[in-house]
């Protein structure tokens, strides 16, 4: 992980906090930053609606954070408010653009939105910097920041590359795909356009790290092409699909501070690996 993966993972995309930061301020003025941020958010909740209503706010501000790229079940944001309660807490952060949804799609073909399911959603945090802020997050070493939470950090900080990558007149969306079935449950964490091409993308928070549930979309998919996202270096492979050793892929490996280059570079490698097909 480069020093500045390391210090954007920490530091977060807010620019007083990395003026501070750059100006040579320490970790804890950083902190202080944040912490205003974050207090200043909250604080705007008690615009909207009743007492119980800002509760909720802040019973989902907090839960999002402390659970970036996972399937959200309102019950577990409340189970004392009705889940059009929740639903309606969340919809105003996302309008408020605290949080971002990434919506499940099929994925079947382009455009990826035609297939997608608005119920069936993830969730990424306003700024990857701010997570450890709001969730309370000791880190005492730089080193392990990619692997809170199961790599949390690495798929928020991925989502946000993505997202800021798109023209800028475009709201962007961000998708997934799961399926469950008995004994093959798979999910892959971002599913892309590039060209006419549908690209899964996998992001690890290490350079090893199975790549099952990507190799599952390929083959439900008929797809040949894919994208990982880890600490490792550069490179494109060629791997056989397990089991089908006779079906052949291509992956793309991409070291995480590229993640701002995944469209274009996708697009490349599409274009590369169809004209060798």
């Amino acid at each position: 992980m480069t020093d500045s993966l390391r210090r954007y993972l920490f530091i977060g995309g807010m620019p007083e906090a990395v003026s501070a930061h750059a100006q040579g301020g320490s970790l804890i003025d950083v902190q202080r930053i944040q912490g205003s941020i974050t207090g200043t958010l909250q604080d705007d909740f008690a615009r909207y609606g009743t007492k119980a209503q800002q509760d909720l706010l802040h019973r989902s501000f907090t839960y999002v954070a402390q659970h970036v790229g996972q399937r959200i079940a309102y019950a577990k944001i409340s189970r004392e408010s009705r889940a059009a309660d929740v639903a309606r807490a969340l919809d105003l952060l996302a309008a408020s653009r605290v949080l971002h949804r990434i919506v499940h799609t099929s994925a079947n073909g382009l455009p990826l939105g035609a297939e997608a399911n608005e119920k069936r959603f993830k969730i990424l945090f306003l700024d990857v910097g701010l997570i450890g802020q709001v969730s309370g997050l000791t880190i005492p070493r730089l080193d392990d920041l990619l692997a809170v939470n199961e790599g949390a950090l690495a798929e928020q900080f991925v989502g946000q590359e993505l997202m800021a990558s798109e023209r800028f007149f475009d709201d962007p969306r961000l998708f997934y795909w799961h399926r469950e079935a008995k004994n093959a449950n798979a999910e892959v964490d971002y599913i892309i356009s590039a060209g006419a091409e549908v690209v899964p993308v996998e992001v690890k928070a290490a350079q090893g790290g199975a790549l099952k549930s990507m190799f599952q979309f390929l083959a439900d998919k008929h797809r040949d092409k894919a994208i990982r996202l880890y600490t490792g270096p550069a490179g494109v492979e060629s791997l056989a699909l397990p089991g089908r050793p006779s079906e052949r892929v291509s992956l793309l490996s991409l070291p995480l501070y590229l993640a701002g280059q995944v469209r274009r570079l996708a697009a490349e490698f599409c274009e590369a690996t169809s004209r060798r097909d």
